[in-house]
């Protein structure tokens, strides 16, 4: 949901201060018990005003899904090339992990209803595309990067959509993981980057890089 542009400052700050209060009930109340007119009592808005920013709960959502990706692409952009495709993974999901770090208790009481397929909030479902095509982008930017000279425009579609579904599993990870500082999410990360940095150098190997192109 890409976030209204209001004439006046103040519908501006009304629309982020009703965001913050819907997304500060979700994290007290739990996303299914939370109502239309919680938000607009919390954002201080009568229930038909509440309208005028966000039709429905999921909208506030996938705003919320939307702000951290638009963080996260402004953040990752602005950082060196790494040197090969898995310190550039790691890279960025470094950005993306301290992004959502703020938002960690929200996003665990969002993911229940995220599993659900027939969810809009389902990172696969047709009102998440948006939000989804900011992150893709991201990782098709990386193997393009990287991988251009060796494989054509189709295989770079598929080789991003597999790193993306490679980070969103590392992100469900992240969620449940109690270790100190998460460090088990940061040794998955970094599994992950030794993974694909081998695979770049088994490509130069005549026979691997069909094989290579499988496997991501």
């Amino acid at each position: 949901m890409p976030k209204p542009t209001f004439k006046t400052k103040k519908s501006e700050q009304t629309f982020e201060r009703v965001f913050e209060s819907a997304c500060q009930l979700f994290v007290e109340q739990g996303y299914e018990r939370t109502t239309m007119r919680d938000i607009s009592k919390a954002g201080g808005l009568g229930l038909g005003a509440l309208y005028y920013y966000f039709n429905s709960k999921e909208e506030v959502v996938l705003r919320f899904y939307e702000k951290v990706n638009q963080e996260v692409a402004v953040e990752f952009r602005q950082q060196a090339a790494r040197s090969d495709l898995g310190q550039d993974f790691a890279l960025l999901m470094q950005v993306k992990l301290k992004a959502l770090a703020p938002n960690r208790d929200l996003l665990r009481v969002v993911i229940k209803e995220a599993v659900d397929p027939n969810s809009a909030l389902c990172p696969l479902s047709n009102a998440s595309h948006e939000t989804r095509d900011l992150s893709l982008d991201l990782f098709h930017d990386i193997v393009a990067r990287h991988e251009k000279a060796k494989v054509n425009a189709d295989e770079i579609q598929q080789m991003s959509r597999g790193l993306w579904m490679l980070h969103m599993g590392i992100l469900g990870y992240w969620l449940h993981d109690r270790s100190v500082e998460h460090a088990a999410t940061t040794k998955a990360v970094d599994t992950a980057a030794r993974l694909l940095t081998w695979s770049n150098r088994l490509a130069k190997i005549p026979g691997f890089s069909p094989l290579r192109k499988q496997v991501l």
